[in-house]
């Protein structure tokens, strides 16, 4: 496990961590301010709806004013963003997050870096909405030249920027997690591809060598976790590469107002447009180098007063959210709440197995739930539809066979307990946890018990999520749909339309849990033999 040294004083100050080499007298010292947003998610004045029971309080228009306020304080100020600026709000979809790009002009961001929810909307959406950026956009390792393609995708995106500030050359390189190509659906398919951060940089740092920068700074859209994923690669850099100064990151949406990642310093401002990150260096001249560091975050409060610039910018499209998010589109009869436990058919599971199977004329589903949240009795507006299902997924439906449903069944147990599960619904069957794995999911039949005829292919509702492979975690499930013969079929509706037209079908709202899977703990062939020789008895 790598040590993580995070630096605090009471009543909110900096610490401040000593770095000069060798005993070298400091010289003339001079001040850089870098400050930091990532993962705002089209927080415009309020964080969406999934996380304002947790983040009451934020939105950009108020991060605006803390950023006028920062530059006030140190006028050598670099304003970053580390990516996922766009999907999460009914008011930023409506512009598929050019507003929230707009807004990021007028504060004058110097650079922003690309996350995985840019491209929720689509490929091509995602490099339209980029390319309105009025200040540089930076990934090294998102690359899109590719033979295939005539007019390569993100024309504008950067490796990497230098900038004058203060008198300092300020070297500034991006990368995106590597893990693209497994959420986004037909990333490969349009000339794009990414590289693993280590590679990338390993490439790159002898041109950026060259450019004889002071300040070195990798702002990037990876999360710091205990260890390295195939999505998150911050230790492997910060042992890799102590030559930056600082690495400034996001996407596990959570706070950290400084740490060490094995030779580098490290720090991400949180999520929702909740706050923003202040590192402060301390440059000496003699020493050629940057001497002291210090983080702090300055988080949104209710006192915060939003920037009128923006708060005009967003009024219109907040106002129209306001009035969507209150419509009543059902009324739910009793508790709709989610369960990890086996078989997690719980009555959130099947409102989403309902919805597609209904909006897709599907005979089975493999989708679970995001996160934990429950709808209580009574009236459900389209602001609790946002609750249950935040993320822009689109619907794909897939005909397959019994025998490649089952395995893909299998491949889910692999995540049993956890929100990564994806229940099977629509089709009965059993389910063995203790088993060995292949032996785990057994005599799949249709809802009614019937056999299902094994080389009849059934129409399999998924979501788009889980077509570009759920992240690289269903290997099977990816390749089933990949194949010719499972005929797969891109819907043009979204999981939430299939939802919204759901709920507005059935009202009032009454649904149990699913009964489709029985679950046996240990074998049945005991229980069996002895039932057996007792019917012969009789």
């Amino acid at each position: 496990m790598k040590r993580l040294f995070t630096w605090t004083l009471a009543g909110g100050l900096a610490a401040w961590v000593a770095t000069t080499a060798g005993g070298v007298a400091a010289g003339a010292e001079r001040m850089l301010r870098v400050l930091e947003t990532t993962d705002l998610h089209g927080s415009m004045t309020a964080a969406p709806m999934a996380e304002r029971g947790r983040t009451p309080v934020a939105g950009l228009d108020k991060v605006a004013t803390l950023v006028a306020e920062a530059r006030e304080e140190v006028p050598d100020c670099l304003l970053l963003d580390s990516g996922d600026y766009a999907q999460g709000t009914l008011e930023s979809s409506y512009s598929h997050g050019l507003r929230m790009v707009e807004a990021m002009n007028l504060m004058r961001y110097d650079a922003v870096g690309i996350g995985n929810h840019e491209f929720d909307w689509g490929v091509d959406e995602a490099s339209a909405t980029v390319a309105r950026f009025s200040m540089p956009v930076v990934s090294a390792n998102l690359l899109t030249a590719d033979a295939r393609v005539e007019e390569p995708l993100f024309p504008n995106v950067r490796p990497y920027i230098i900038r004058e500030v203060g008198g300092l050359r300020v070297a500034i390189v991006g990368l995106t997690t590597p893990n693209l190509p497994h959420w986004v659906p037909g990333f490969a398919e349009v000339g794009l591809r990414t590289e693993d951060s280590v590679a990338t940089l390993e490439r790159l740092l002898p041109e950026i060598r060259q450019q004889q920068p002071d300040v070195m700074i990798l702002l990037v859209h990876q999360g710091l976790r205990t260890e390295d994923d195939a999505a998150n690669q911050l230790n492997a850099i910060g042992e890799k590469f102590p030559e930056f100064d600082l690495m400034l990151g996001g996407h596990l949406h959570w706070a950290l107002p400084g740490a060490r990642v094995g030779h580098v310093d490290y720090g991400q401002a949180g999520a929702y447009a909740s706050g923003v990150l202040v590192v402060d260096l301390t440059w000496d001249d003699e020493a050629k180098a940057v001497t002291r560091k210090s983080f702090r975050r300055i988080p949104v409060t209710s006192e915060t007063l939003p920037d009128a610039r923006l708060a005009a910018l967003f009024r219109e499209d907040v106002a129209r959210a306001e009035e969507a998010y209150a419509e009543v589109l059902t009324t739910v009869e009793r508790p709709i709440g989610t369960s990890q436990v086996l078989p997690a058919l719980s009555s959130m599971q099947q409102l989403f197995a309902q919805a597609l199977m209904t909006g897709t004329g599907a005979e089975a589903v493999f989708h679970g739930t995001f996160g934990r949240e429950r709808l209580l009795p009574g009236p459900m507006t389209r602001a609790d539809l946002w609750r249950i299902c935040p993320h822009e997924n689109g619907v794909c439906v897939a005909w397959l066979t019994a025998d490649e449903i089952r395995q893909i069944a299998e491949e889910a147990l692999d995540f049993q307990g956890t929100d990564r599960y994806l229940p099977l619904a629509g089709l009965a069957y059993d389910l063995y946890p203790n088993a060995a794995p292949g032996e785990r999911v057994r005599n799949l039949r249709a809802a009614d018990g019937t056999p299902l005829n094994g080389r009849r292919r059934i129409p399999v509702a998924f979501s788009s999520y889980q077509l570009a492979g759920s992240g690289g975690r269903y290997p099977v499930l990816s390749e089933t749909l990949r194949r010719p013969s499972s005929r797969l079929e891109v819907k043009p509706a979204s999981v939430r339309d299939l939802l919204e037209a759901y709920l507005r079908a059935n009202n009032p709202l009454d649904l149990p849990s699913g009964h489709e899977a029985r679950v046996f703990q240990r074998e049945r062939r005991l229980w069996e033999r002895r039932a057996n020789f007792e019917n012969a008895l009789e």
